[in-house]
């Protein structure tokens, strides 16, 4: 009877371990995603020794007020060497964070018509795959319309040439844009 007791009493205790392990497991993973939340992004526009900035931002997060937005301009047949953006929370700079994490990050552009941008010259990480935090621009004409800025999560799926559908996204915001 004592033997069956110590018995029962180890299985149960290794269950313990094991149900303790995977809700540790699990709340670990809740808070990375809760420290995943990005409430603003700063684009910084440079020409030659000037810089624009312009921010999205909705403090209060998903649900609340809406995002005050920053209309970027731009002139048109020209080229910008260096786009940079950061992401950011009311309580720390995620940028850092993505850059250390670039293997697992990667930052989409899209110009939504008619407005006509191109993208090109993207910062990489450790692999020469694209990263996005830093880019070059080039406008066309005269016009107006939205960039689309979207950052995807690909932990350990990252390849050269990935669509925007592969991994999760982070954030997606829209700037209006002025080409004049």
């Amino acid at each position: 009877m004592n033997r069956m007791i110590a018995i029962l009493a180890g299985a149960m205790l290794s269950l313990s371990v094991l149900i303790t392990a995977c809700n540790k497991h699990n709340h670990d993973e809740h808070n990375h995603d809760e420290e995943e939340l990005i409430t603003k992004v700063i684009l910084k526009v440079y020409q030659g020794t000037n810089v624009a900035q312009y921010k999205w931002d909705d403090a209060d997060g998903v649900g609340g007020n809406k995002a005050v937005i920053d209309t970027i301009k731009l002139v048109p047949n020209t080229t910008y060497d260096s786009v940079k953006i950061e992401f950011s929370n009311p309580n720390e700079d995620k940028t850092p964070e993505i850059r250390k994490e670039a293997n697992d990050h990667e930052v989409f552009y899209e110009s939504i018509a008619p407005l006509n941008i191109l993208f090109s010259e993207y910062d990489t990480d450790a692999n020469g795959y694209k990263l996005g935090l830093k880019a070059k621009w080039e406008t066309k004409e005269a016009t107006s319309g939205k960039v689309k800025i979207v950052l995807i999560h690909k932990p350990g799926i990252k390849a050269l040439n990935d669509p925007i559908t592969k991994g999760e996204t982070d954030i997606e915001v829209e700037f209006p844009v002025i080409v004049e």
